[in-house]
């Protein structure tokens, strides 16, 4: 085992200063996106503008996951020029 990863002291944090500690970890934020008929060769044929179909409709629920693991669901809206996801429940286990 690495020993600069055993504390040479107790940890006495308190909760703030523990939260102190992992609020910068950086996090993997993504929505998954099922698509439709997608196979390796669709895959070695994208290029910049290409258009992929989903199975999904705007205003159906795609799931959110932080670092790969689902925390909740959201939609797809338009927001000027952009798309942006609307965050509609969080704390999802399905």
């Amino acid at each position: 085992m690495d020993s600069a990863l055993i504390p040479t002291r107790p940890l006495t944090a308190t909760s703030e200063e523990a939260w102190a500690l992992v609020d910068s970890l950086p996090v993997s934020l993504s929505v998954e996106v099922q698509l439709q008929r997608f196979n390796v060769r669709d895959l070695l044929l994208l290029e910049v503008g290409s258009i992929v179909e989903t199975t999904e409709s705007v205003a159906e629920a795609a799931p959110l996951l932080a670092n790969g693991k689902r925390i909740g669901n959201g939609v797809f809206e338009v927001v000027g020029e952009f798309i942006g996801f609307r965050i509609s429940d969080l704390g999802s286990r399905e």
